[in-house]
């Protein structure tokens, strides 16, 4: 929802979009639930067989939505985003969606994200979680860091930061 409201000023209508494939999303995955619940509670007077059939295609249309929903996150969204925000900003935007994560959350999504970024690019990132951000997330990252990158790695990466500094 952070997202949205930061593109909604210029893309009111991928909102929009968005919005609209999402409540698909939750309408699609209520049904499925209510179909298990009914199957549960009302036994087995359909068939299972003819349940499983039901159940399977509505898991595929739920599928279908996400994968929609996705691919329009990943090619329109993003490309608003690098359009109309500075990296600064992004990561701005960053620090508010990681001060909703739980710490699982957090550490799994930094460690995930560590893989695809250069020494440069982590520095940059602690260095802007450091002065936006809080000091707890600040110190969940650098220790994701640490366990996440070898030791020789993590201490350029150190070095940048206090260069920085």
């Amino acid at each position: 929802m952070i997202i949205h409201s930061a593109i909604n000023p210029v893309a009111p209508y991928i909102v929009t979009l968005l919005e609209k494939f999402n409540a698909k999303g939750i309408e699609v995955a209520s049904s499925i639930e209510y179909k298990i619940y009914q199957f549960n509670t009302e036994g087995h007077g359909k068939g299972i067989i003819d349940f499983e059939i039901e159940l399977q295609s509505s898991i595929f249309s739920f599928t279908s939505i996400v994968v929609q929903h996705i691919k329009k996150e990943e090619t329109v969204l993003n490309e608003l985003l690098w359009q109309n925000f500075t990296d600064c900003e992004l990561l701005e935007l960053e620090v508010k969606i990681m001060s909703h994560f739980v710490p699982e959350e957090k550490e799994w999504f930094n460690n995930q994200v560590m893989k695809c970024l250069d020494d440069n690019e982590i520095a940059k990132w602690i260095d802007h979680i450091l002065s936006f951000g809080n000091a707890y997330d600040a110190d969940l990252l650098m220790k994701t860091t640490r366990s996440a990158l070898s030791e020789s790695r993590w201490q350029i990466i150190s070095r940048n930061i206090m260069q920085r500094a």
